[in-house]
């Protein structure tokens, strides 16, 4: 519609008494979709690092660069993990790095992005009272009402990472070994499964 409106006003403009009005804002609309058309050019360098890394198609091969540890227990779910287990990690703000491990394996998570739930959703109503749910499993110390939670959503995995650590903080999180069994460890991931 813009772009025909410009048209129609323009040739309105180019016609009669109006000519010069009529070229200065044709030079104002060329200066501005000039100024527009540099963001495209300049973000491919800015997004792509400048080209510096290995050309790939892999989405996941900086985490394998910035967090081997933690691309190791990615892998290990994608390689063991049968397809639909739930995997409970911790939730945070939308556009962040939380949800990443739904994001890299395609499994699913308690709850991702609760503002992005909502903004697809347009209500909370799916998943209000998950954020607190996910808090408690990492926080309590009472094994029944963990174990009770991760059976209501059919739970398989409780993923041990280090936003979990640094939300949580490492005793948290040394708990589960506890009551349910380790299937991952390296220095900065464990996995637990829940024992059937």
């Amino acid at each position: 519609a813009s772009a025909y409106g410009l048209y129609y006003v323009s040739l309105r403009l180019l016609r009669g008494g109006w000519r010069p009005v009529g070229f200065a804002l044709l030079g104002l609309v060329g200066v501005l979709l000039v100024g527009a058309l540099v963001y495209p050019v300049a973000s491919v360098f800015s997004k792509t690092n400048g080209f510096a890394g290995p050309p790939t198609l892999d989405g996941t091969a900086y985490v394998k660069r910035e967090n081997p540890g933690e691309h190791q227990a990615i892998q290990w779910l994608m390689d063991n993990a049968p397809a639909g287990s739930v995997v409970v990690e911790a939730t945070g703000g939308q556009y962040s790095e939380y949800a990443r491990v739904a994001t890299r394996t395609g499994l699913p998570t308690i709850l991702g992005w609760a503002g992005h739930e909502w903004q697809w959703r347009g209500s909370d109503k799916a998943y209000v009272g998950r954020a607190e749910d996910l808090d408690t499993i990492y926080r309590s110390v009472d094994r029944a009402q963990v174990l009770t939670l991760l059976a209501k959503y059919k739970a398989t995995y409780v993923y041990a990472g280090h936003l979990e650590r640094s939300k949580y903080g490492q005793p948290a999180l040394d708990r589960f070994a506890a009551f349910m069994d380790t299937v991952f460890r390296n220095e900065t991931t464990a996995i637990y499964k829940v024992r059937r």
